[in-house]
């Protein structure tokens, strides 16, 4: 039988895996106290199961594991396939592991982040997954292997808030990523772009469950994982120097890697005394834990909100706040839209002005 048809037969299969498997997965979570429980911090209403990349996982690990090896017999440039691809599994199974056990018992992030460290000094260790053209002292190479792995580890983590949004990111960035490794990089890693299309087989194969309304969250089990991967397989592009294939994961992720560096770099409000920035930032953070009210009735900023409004200034509330706290009826000024066209304004704008 012709290989290329068995590689589709691999595909199928690792979409039947994740599409069988996620219902099982989904009951294993319920058992296992993998739940997200209605909070504060949480949109969803009743318990809803999580962990569900673990269906993801399983699905990639057979496949890569098991079924490529079996149709790829022949080594490409002196490493089979198996070899090229253990490295790999084995650090995503350390994170893996360590989005599962946060899924039950919520984690603090230094244990979080201690997984994604060991799983990507693992893929530098033994795959030449890599940066290694830089002359930086004192371990230059890898700290930045590993920095970068976990940057986009955590920005898709981050991301991780409405139903399929990782799951639709992922799938649009993965196959952007093989389209041009198929073009640009066939010759000299074959591996990759086979690699990458097995993974968006087993996302494909968990989306269903995942798209709005979700009858399973993918989890840190499965947000760190997908992130993860997409960190590693878009190190090799790096590696092969084409400039397509280095700006490809950047281009494609840039919206997520902005909102880490925002998440994580702001110790400060605003330019000049570091002091009084922090304590601003701290009374900013502390006031936004005691608003209960959004541009309602009885709100102090309505009148300046709807002069605002009387000049053109389009003001967009989120609906799905306005339904958290029962707000929706007493709207008082603009109109209710959803994320997705709040982050469409957002990254439209010429300039956005952030407290």
């Amino acid at each position: 039988m012709p290989w290329t048809i068995n590689y589709i037969f691999v595909l199928i299969g690792t979409f039947l895996i994740a599409i069988v498997g996620t219902p099982l997965v989904r009951s294993l979570a319920f058992r296992v106290g993998a739940v997200d429980n209605p909070n504060a911090r949480r949109i969803n209403k009743k318990p809803m199961p999580s962990a569900g990349g673990l269906a993801i996982f399983l699905a990639f690990v057979l496949a890569t594991l098991v079924f490529m090896p079996m149709i790829i017999q022949k080594d490409v440039w002196h490493i089979s396939y198996f070899r090229y691809i253990l490295p790999v599994a084995v650090g995503g199974a350390i994170v893996v592991l360590t989005g599962f056990i946060d899924d039950i018992f919520e984690l603090k992030p230094l244990p979080k982040m201690l997984g994604i460290v060991i799983g990507a000094v693992i893929v530098w260790a033994f795959t030449d997954f890599r940066f290694d053209s830089f002359k930086i002292p004192f371990g230059g190479p890898v700290i930045l292997t590993v920095l970068w792995i976990a940057a986009i580890t955590n920005a898709i983590n981050l991301i991780d808030g409405l139903d399929g949004l990782v799951g639709g990111v992922s799938i649009i960035s993965l196959m952007t990523m093989g389209v041009i490794s198929y073009f640009f990089l066939y010759d000299t890693d074959i591996f990759l772009n086979l690699t990458i299309f097995v993974l968006v087989a087993a996302i494909i194969g968990f989306f269903p469950y995942n798209y709005h309304p979700a009858i399973i969250y993918l989890g840190d089990t499965g947000a760190l994982f997908i992130g993860f991967m997409i960190g590693v397989l878009s190190l090799q592009g790096l590696k092969n120097a084409t400039a397509v294939a280095i700006l490809s994961p950047v281009i494609i992720l840039g919206v997520p890697i902005t909102d880490t560096v925002v998440a994580i770099s702001a110790a400060v409000m605003g330019d000049g005394s570091e002091e009084l920035g922090k304590t601003l930032l701290k009374a900013f953070v502390f006031a936004l834990t005691q608003q209960d009210k959004l541009p309602c009735e009885g709100s102090a900023m309505l009148e300046d909100l709807k002069a605002l409004e009387a000049q053109g200034v389009e003001i967009l509330t989120c609906g799905t706040c306005l339904n958290f706290y029962g707000l929706t009826e007493k709207l008082a000024v603009g109109s209710v839209t959803n994320m997705y066209t709040i982050a469409e304004k957002l990254t439209q704008a010429g300039n956005v002005v952030k407290p």
